[in-house]
């Protein structure tokens, strides 16, 4: 929030920051030591290559994201960087409790759900983010095309599902995902919606999906 205070100016104007609700020299100097705790905590916590590398690339993607070269200016570092943002905290929670390699494909399938919705988001950021000089896929695309393009990817990652050889409670959820979220943008570009909230609704369609299949998995077979 405070690397992307000038974008959520037009944006987002009522966050924190731009509203006046936490000075920017609070902002940042609570985003240090959140930083120094996400250095230090790691070595406590981990107990493989694997959980530590997963631990440490949180601060790193971070920064590379909002400081430094922020690759949140171009369209492309973005969406990868934040897709992995998302993924890895799941991978280091199942990494953490099981050395079982054979769910990697889960991970693989979910990378390629947010590489495909994350952009969308794009959409209702795009003011502010032309006026602080970032890379917009909105500004890049328009509409239709980038429509167009989530679609695509969400079609390419139910055939990876589908081929990948994973468990089929697992696939249920990324078949629900990616699934859900093509026949949204479908909805969206037959109807001819306003696009501005499609990232959102694709969020929900998300959740509530997600909530039946644990419901369904957890209490089906008692029933």
């Amino acid at each position: 929030s405070w690397a992307d205070r000038q974008e959520d100016a037009i944006n987002k104007p009522h966050r924190p920051i731009p509203s006046g609700e936490l000075s920017e020299g609070g902002a940042r100097r609570y985003t240090m030591v959140l930083l120094a705790i996400s250095v230090a905590y790691p070595v406590v916590f981990w107990h493989s290559i694997t959980t530590l590398v997963l631990f440490y690339l949180f601060p790193l993607l971070g920064l590379l994201y909002s400081a430094g070269p922020r690759l949140k200016r171009n369209p492309i570092t973005a969406a990868i960087t934040t897709s992995l943002i998302l993924v890895a905290p799941m991978m280091l929670g199942y990494t953490m409790h099981s050395a079982d390699q054979s769910i990697l494909p889960f991970f693989g399938g979910l990378f390629g759900f947010c590489l495909g919705a994350i952009p969308l988001k794009d959409i209702e950021d795009e003011e502010g983010d032309v006026a602080a000089g970032l890379g917009n896929w909105m500004a890049r695309l328009g509409s239709r095309k980038l429509l167009g393009y989530a679609s695509v990817v969400m079609t390419a990652d139910l055939v990876y599902v589908t081929l990948m050889p994973i468990a089929l409670a697992q696939k249920l959820y990324l078949w629900a995902f990616a699934g859900g979220a093509l026949l949204t943008l479908l909805v969206f570009m037959a109807l001819k919606l306003h696009a501005d909230k499609i990232y959102r609704t694709i969020i929900r369609v998300v959740i509530v999906s997600g909530v039946v299949i644990f419901l369904v998995q957890r209490f089906g077979g008692a029933s």
